[in-house]
């Protein structure tokens, strides 16, 4: 997938993609009403910082992110909480 802004990506990524430290960053831009609303620029700069030394990201010159959703195999379940890869006959371990 490709993103324009790091805003963009933030808004449509899957939330195991965002760093743990960045997860109140996420909620800040997926849910504006319920959060204060500040700019975070220093914040979203430093996530961009972290994201282009993921091998499933490329950050390009002009601020375009590319994300590269790794594919899990057949009859495996992916948690969108943590990422976490199991068989999916039990709950994921970070609930």
């Amino acid at each position: 997938m490709i993103y324009n802004t790091i805003d963009e990506f933030i808004m449509d990524a899957p939330f195991y993609c965002i760093p743990y430290d960045f997860k109140s960053l996420c909620l800040h831009i997926r849910y504006p009403d319920l959060y204060e609303l500040s700019d975070r620029y220093n914040d979203k700069m430093e996530l961009l910082h972290i994201l282009q030394d993921e091998q499933n990201f490329k950050i390009l010159k002009n601020g375009k992110i590319i994300f590269y959703e790794t594919s899990i195999p057949y009859g495996m379940v992916r948690c969108n909480n943590c990422g976490n890869v199991w068989d999916g006959n039990a709950q994921c371990d970070c609930f």
